[in-house]
């Protein structure tokens, strides 16, 4: 009977704020150039940039299920995104290959172990270019190659400016 109930989206303000706290917005030592430039673009951030800003979404590559991030033709080609992981390093594993969205930048990070196989996957006939891009000669949509470039695809896509993909081993 002394318990507090609170609404769901109340529950996750802890989160929200510690996300705010570590956000470069309050690092010190930032220029008045970069502070008046986060401070224009936060300013103008529509909600779809605004919450992995806060709370930075993070994907593993490997394990998207399988009616994730493939065009849905009955639904106006609606793409449904896998499911987030918790943004620690209990999630990462040697061998895994993750995609981190904060808003403003995609990071494509290679664990320290992967294997062949996946690097194949992932990145073609060559992997040793280590450029993502989707190859043409194969035609199956279910490929991990043509679903990690729809994922990204579908997260640049309400975003007012482009998201660069940037490539971590």
């Amino acid at each position: 009977s002394g318990q507090l109930i609170l609404p769901e989206p109340l529950k996750l303000l802890p989160l929200a704020t510690l996300g705010l706290i570590k956000n470069r917005v309050f690092n010190t030592g930032l220029s008045a150039d970069d502070r008046s430039y986060l401070h224009a673009w936060i300013s103008s951030m529509p909600v779809s940039v605004s919450l992995p800003f806060i709370s930075p979404k993070l994907y593993s590559i490997l394990s998207i299920p399988e009616r994730c991030c493939i065009p849905d033709q009955d639904n106006s080609n609606r793409v449904y995104l896998p499911p987030g992981l918790k943004l620690s390093m209990s999630s990462i594993q040697a061998n895994g290959i993750y995609l981190l969205d904060n808003g403003q930048t995609l990071y494509l990070y290679i664990g320290s172990n992967p294997s062949n196989e996946s690097l194949h996957a992932v990145f073609g006939n060559e992997p040793h270019h280590k450029e993502l891009y989707y190859d043409p000669n194969i035609h199956d949509s279910y490929s991990i190659n043509a679903r990690i470039v729809t994922l990204i695809n579908s997260l640049r896509k309400f975003k007012p400016t482009f998201q660069v993909l940037n490539i971590i081993f």
